[in-house]
């Protein structure tokens, strides 16, 4: 059986830095409710997950 929890599409696309982003709305029972993803251009990665309140980045860092 699966721990992930069930999730909405908040929206999904590319910005002006032309990095892919997705954000996920996994409702009120989580600590962070609204967490996001950004694939940036130059291979870092930022993230939030539902179960934290931290951002994390991984790779080189680059303006969203």
């Amino acid at each position: 059986m699966s721990s992930e929890k069930e999730f909405t599409y908040k929206n999904s696309g590319t910005n002006r830095q032309a990095n892919h982003y997705c954000a996920r709305d996994y409702g009120p029972d989580v600590p962070n409710p609204n967490s996001y993803h950004y694939s940036n251009r130059n291979g870092s990665h930022d993230y939030s997950n539902s179960d934290t309140n931290t951002t994390t980045k991984t790779g080189s860092s680059e303006s969203k």
